[in-house]
């Protein structure tokens, strides 16, 4: 009985083995971590990684760079900060987490309109009264590869830009001269910028003109 035992069971073991696996060396188990876009903004790089078991799988997180940022990353129903790459570590089975992307509040509405110029007015230092009031009608135009682009009388002015967020409120650096320009107030139907001129602050009033 003993020696029936011994014979059996390797070919137990072959017999389970009979698709082509090997009993010595058994295959390694491998699992999919898929990334998923559920507030759209941005894109996962790549959406999708086949590691073996215990493996590492990587990904890079970029919003779109017309005005987006990203919002928050949730993974096994944990809500995770706000990273560009994410790091699955020991993966030991199917996993999927999720992205989701915002408008940046300062970005997008810059980027995404036309800004129409209606007015600019001059205070005097001394005394804070309107010394003149500016009657204008160009436009201006900000791209995400920071440069201005105005339009007044048919004549095309392109400048430089960057915005500066460590300072309350946040600051727009404008032309080759960098003139530092406050923003006073930003969103998708205003904006008004405040800059010192000398002894003068001016202040200029835009308005949405369409988007783009």
């Amino acid at each position: 009985m003993k020696k029936l035992i011994f014979f059996l069971f390797p070919a137990i073991v072959l017999a389970s083995c009979c698709n082509g696996c090997d009993p010595i060396n058994p295959p390694i188990e491998k699992f999919t971590v898929t990334g998923r876009v559920i507030v759209p903004g941005g894109t996962i790089t790549p959406s999708m990684q086949t590691v073996n078991k215990g493996g590492t799988a990587t990904f890079k997180i970029e919003p779109y760079p017309n005005g987006y940022k990203i919002d928050y990353l949730k993974d096994d129903g944990n809500i995770l900060p706000a990273i560009d790459v994410y790091t699955v570590r020991d993966v030991s089975e199917d996993d999927t987490f999720e992205v989701a992307f915002k408008k940046d509040s300062l970005l997008w509405p810059l980027l995404n309109i036309v800004w129409q110029i209606d007015s600019v007015y001059v205070y005097t230092e001394a005394d804070g009264y309107i010394s003149r009031f500016l009657e204008t009608n160009w436009t201006e135009s900000f791209s995400s590869d920071g440069v201005c682009t105005d339009i007044k009388d048919g004549n095309v002015i392109k400048a430089t830009w960057s915005i500066n967020r460590t300072t309350a409120p946040a600051t727009m650096v404008l032309g080759n001269q960098g003139t530092v320009l406050k923003i006073e107030t930003l969103n998708e139907k205003k904006m008004i910028l405040s800059y010192i001129n000398g002894l003068e602050k001016r202040w200029l009033i835009y308005s949405n003109k369409s988007y783009k």
